[in-house]
């Protein structure tokens, strides 16, 4: 096993990996002490909770803005689509059926107040 992998079994791996592979070597030994002491610490106990909690909620956050991307495109595209309908004299009741939209939010979009 290369030291990569010793690195990657050391933090991913169990309790018991961690204590085999911290025997090893004194580089391995002294970061393991090193993660006991300091869990044993409850200010960075604290700090590393609230690290995760911040990183969960921006990626949260990051998910919650691509969706509202996904959709501001989808509503775009329909708009689009509703407006090249219109040029092209479709019946109104023909574009709400296609669009799957109501008469009054084709009229929105039509006369360019429906929601950017």
């Amino acid at each position: 096993m290369d030291d990569l992998e010793k690195w990657l079994l050391f933090f991913k791996g169990d309790q018991k990996a961690k204590e085999e592979v911290g025997m090893e070597s004194s580089t391995f030994k002294e970061a393991f002490e090193e993660i006991r002491r300091l869990s044993m610490d409850p200010e960075t106990v604290d700090l590393a909770i609230s690290r995760e909690i911040a990183l969960r909620d921006h990626l949260t956050r990051l998910e919650e803005a691509e969706i509202r991307g996904k959709n501001q495109g989808k509503e775009q595209t329909i708009k689009e689509f509703v407006l090249k309908m219109y040029d092209e004299s479709l019946p109104l009741d023909l574009i709400c059926k296609l669009a799957d939209l109501s008469k009054e939010e084709v009229h929105l979009i039509i006369n360019g107040k429906a929601n950017n």
